[in-house]
């Protein structure tokens, strides 16, 4: 069979479409020297970022903090005044203690298991002791790997007020804490009536909340 021969319509069509498609590869070209190496430099600076925050929950969770009270070297004995104090707060704004009211005020890092306990249960007892301030206080948040404070909080669904202690540990220093948890009982004058320095259970904790209001 004969070839057929290209009519003149047909080789010009074929010419421009050739055309076309060359000025394409060479636009191509122009653009992959002129992106190559912006684009690699964008990918990995998103590359070092994506590194950089996996893991990261946000940092560190520290706050702000004022206490009336020096540093200590020993737990507040019972007669002691409890140090006033304010800190920033988990959920934002500021959280603040001072004389008033009976209070309950636990001292917790985020890593400690007995914490990872003993806080859930003070949150679930706070509403059978409205009369009681109860406040805690997360701190030495770096000091070990674990979960963050917000995290914690959100997956326990805590209710109670977090004061988030500063780097140094200002308030932690001031209540005179030497393990975790540990938790202070006061009375309405600002005076230290108990405290418990490791696990408490729910039935000892709610035996000295009721003697802490049955004044």
């Amino acid at each position: 069979m004969a070839e057929r021969t290209m009519t003149k319509k047909e080789r010009r069509e074929a010419a421009r479409a050739a055309r076309l498609e060359a000025q394409k590869r060479a636009r191509r070209k122009r653009l992959i020297r002129s992106w190559g190496i912006p684009l690699a430099v964008i990918a990995a600076i998103a590359l070092v970022a994506f590194i950089t925050t996996m893991g990261d929950d946000g940092g560190p969770e520290v706050g702000e903090v004022e206490v009336s009270g020096p540093a200590r070297q020993a737990a507040l004995e019972t007669g002691e005044p409890f140090p006033e104090f304010s800190a920033t707060e988990l959920e934002g704004g500021e959280v603040s203690w001072a004389p008033g009211g009976p209070s309950l005020i636990a001292i917790w890092a985020p890593w400690c298991p007995i914490c990872q306990e003993e806080i859930p249960m003070i949150d679930g007892l706070a509403p059978d002791f409205p009369e009681v301030e109860m406040v805690t206080v997360a701190t030495a948040v770096d000091d070990r790997p674990g979960p963050t404070v917000s995290g914690f909080a959100e997956d326990e669904g805590l209710s109670l007020p977090i004061a988030l202690d500063d780097e140094a540990g200002t308030l932690a220093r001031a209540m005179g804490i030497r393990g975790f948890p540990t938790v202070y009982l006061v009375d309405a004058e600002g005076a230290v009536v108990a405290a418990a320095e490791g696990q408490v259970g729910e039935e000892a904790l709610r035996e000295a909340l009721d003697q802490l209001t049955a004044g």
